[in-house]
This record gives C-alpha cells, sequence and structure tokens, in this order.
C-alpha cells in the first residue's frame, strides 16, 4: 500500500480583534506531518515557538507572554516564567482522519486538510500521544516520524 508523506508548515500569526467573534489570538508557527492512504490519514503536529517579529518585539517591550494555548483567556505569564518553560518546540496533537465514522455518535467535520474539502472527515486524537512523535523527530527527523505515522496508519485503518 502506498502512502503519500506530507509536510504543511503553517506560517505564525497574530489576528487579535476588539470586534467579539474576530478575536483570534496569537499563534507559533505550526508544523503538521501526515500519511494519506486510501482509507484517510494519520497526521501529528508540533507548536515552534517562532512568533512573528512584531509579536516577540510587542512582548518584550511589555515584558509579558500570552499564552497561545489558552486561547488569549487573562493568561499572561511575566519574561522569566516564559524563559524559564518554554521550549524551542512541543508537541501538539496526533489524530487520525477518516473516510467513515470509526464510533457510534462520532460527528464529521467538512473542512479536512487531508480527506479534502467538503467532503465527510471523522477525525479524533491524542495529545498525549503526541509526545513520542517529537522525541522521534529530535532522534530520528522527519523519516522517524513518517515510519511511525505508517505504523500507526496500518493500526488505525488495518483489516478488523
Amino acid at each position: 500500500m502506498k502512502m503519500k508523506r506530507q509536510i504543511t508548515i503553517e506560517p505564525a500569526f497574530d489576528k487579535r480583534s476588539d470586534i467579539p467573534g474576530k478575536d483570534y489570538g496569537i499563534c507559533a508557527c505550526r508544523i503538521f506531518f501526515a500519511v494519506i492512504g486510501s482509507k484517510g490519514a494519520i497526521s501529528v503536529n508540533f507548536y515552534t515557538n517562532w512568533y512573528l517579529q512584531s509579536t516577540i518585539k510587542e512582548y518584550r517591550e511589555q515584558g509579558i507572554y500570552r499564552n497561545q494555548l489558552s486561547g488569549g483567556k487573562e493568561s499572561f505569564k511575566t519574561k522569566i516564567d516564559l524563559e524559564k518553560d518554554s521550549t524551542p518546540i512541543k508537541a501538539g496533537s496526533w489524530d487520525y482522519h477518516s473516510k467513515k465514522k470509526r464510533f457510534e455518535g462520532q460527528s464529521f467535520i467538512k473542512e479536512c486538510r487531508y480527506i479534502g474539502i467538503g467532503k465527510k472527515c471523522y477525525c479524533d486524537g491524542s495529545y498525549l500521544k503526541a509526545d513520542k512523535y517529537l522525541i522521534l523527530l529530535l532522534e530520528k527527523g522527519s523519516e522517524g516520524v513518517f515510519k511511525q505515522l505508517e505504523k500507526d496508519y496500518k493500526i488505525e485503518f488495518g483489516k478488523k
């Protein structure tokens, strides 16, 4: 079974707004790895802590940092906290993207980068499972990540 390998790097952004419903906060650059086959896809993503230069400048001037994972809800950290607990890259989530429902009551999305826009994608995942991929990335690079994603694809979508 031939699977397509894909790496996507999403840019950092600053989409803060005072308009209700239009404040999307800030986010660092993210890296997505995926293997895509006939039954769906398996993906893992990483947060890089690579922010826009304007955001970095603002935070340095203010001496504070807004936690990207909190959705910007009053979660300010001091510069010392940022330097103490930040790492250059963090595991995001591991996810499967299935063309078919995997369990009763599972909902679907129509905006899937792996299944296709307008097609049903039944997605679920784990933040804890992504941690082992970060170790693989650091120790074995992209090849290590892709080999494990391919193994996981066979487990998730194999014959039952």
